[in-house]
């Protein structure tokens, strides 16, 4: 019978037991519940959308967090709106949509990364994109780099 060498990799620990300093046992129970989180998360935010309608309810829409159309629906009222008119509300109602949608996507962010979160979006909300690169820099940058 021959031992596999990698053998000693594959030990787990019996449930219960651990031989880990406790700093080390918190902050990996603290990711596995986390990630647990997360993954409720992601079902949540697959069926994530928003909805609204104008002041009259003739026309509906559906969205997701992005913006993206997912369903919209006229009454027979828009027959009184001109072209003009009706392509304004309709713009109007997306927007309000996409709002509703993207403070659900916020709530359920929050409540999934909890105190983090307040950290993530002041960084993201303060981060700017850094310039973009022409192609001639990139193509300097690149020759310079490997004529080292």
């Amino acid at each position: 019978m021959s031992q596999d060498p990698h053998a000693e990799n594959d030990y787990r620990e019996p449930a219960g037991e651990s031989h880990l300093p406790p700093r080390i046992t918190a902050m990996l129970k603290n990711f596995e519940e986390r990630a647990a989180k997360l993954g409720q998360m992601r079902g949540k935010i697959q069926d994530l959308h928003g909805s609204a309608h104008n002041r009259d309810g003739s026309i509906t829409v559906t969205v997701a967090p992005n913006g993206a159309l997912l369903d919209v629906k006229f009454s027979p009222k828009i027959a009184a709106y001109s072209h003009q008119a009706l392509a304004m509300e309709l713009m109007d109602v997306v927007r309000k949509a996409t709002a509703q949608a993207a403070e659900t996507m916020e709530e359920e962010m929050g409540e999934a990364l909890g105190e983090d979160y307040a950290g993530f979006k002041a960084a993201m909300s303060g981060a700017e994109l850094p310039p973009p690169i022409s192609p001639e820099s990139l193509m300097r940058d690149i020759e310079e780099r490997w004529s080292r």
